[in-house]
């Protein structure tokens, strides 16, 4: 009789735990389903395949092209629209014949390439890259220079985007003159101080390039940040920002 006791206890045992069990390896295969759902990754285009997307990163709009010299060309594009979306604009990348030709992402809207070779075509477009990964291409610009004999490009007096930016240790800043004049270029830190005057002198017309080695007029070298540089000639001024990261 006791054993007989025994073995019923164990049956009704056994009829409370198995529909627990099941109610619990129910539960984990629910949450499972909720977790890489709520997981899933965003499109990061260009990079490698990791899952269905929840949608499209926005690229750059409204590429120009703007010919400088007989072997600089300054892009010029406008801010892709990403209002509403949890996404972080970093900067952009730029490609030519697909390519990436910049080392660092470009904090601004333009970019100034001095490596155009007369006789080819050259290709751009530009990418945004977010915390999330990069878009697709901007739309195509091609630049073709045949050679210097048969061009004839006006120049202008203009203070182009310097390059590479962000950078480190250096950087080089560039302009162009409509006519032989007085140029003051000097940067300043993000507090408004006075750094640096890279220069102050005479410039034939045509384009000029300078180099920043990072360093104030004392020699010191200067910390991490953002700087600006202006540049004076005659009734002409104008600022552009860039960055050192070290």
């Amino acid at each position: 009789m006791f054993r007989l006791s025994i073995f019923f206890v164990m049956i009704m045992l056994l009829m409370i735990i198995n529909p627990l069990l099941a109610l619990e390896d129910t539960g984990r295969d629910r949450g499972t389903d909720i977790t890489e759902q709520d997981h899933q990754p965003y499109n990061t285009n260009r990079g490698e395949n990791r899952g269905e997307p929840l949608f499209q990163l926005p690229a750059p709009i409204d590429l120009v092209a703007d010919l400088l010299d007989y072997s600089s060309v300054r892009l010029l594009w406008s801010e892709p629209d990403f209002e509403g979306l949890e996404i972080i604009l970093i900067g952009y990348n730029i490609y030519r014949n697909e390519e990436m030709i910049n080392p660092a992402p470009v904090l601004e809207t333009d970019f100034v390439d001095c490596c155009l070779i007369p006789g080819q075509i050259n290709s751009y477009y530009v990418t945004a890259l977010y915390d999330v990964g990069e878009s697709d291409g901007s739309n195509i610009v091609e630049i073709f220079v045949t050679n210097v004999e048969e061009e004839s490009i006006p120049i202008v007096t203009r203070l182009n985007a310097n390059y590479p930016n962000p950078f480190n240790p250096e950087t080089v800043i560039s302009f162009s003159l409509s006519e032989p004049g007085r140029v003051v270029i000097e940067i300043f830190n993000s507090r408004g101080q006075r750094i640096r005057r890279l220069t102050e002198g005479y410039f034939e017309s045509g384009s000029h390039t300078l180099t920043w080695d990072g360093c104030d007029d004392t020699g010191n070298e200067v910390r991490s940040g953002i700087f600006l540089y202006r540049m004076k000639s005659g009734d002409f001024i104008s600022s552009r920002k860039m960055m050192m990261l070290k």
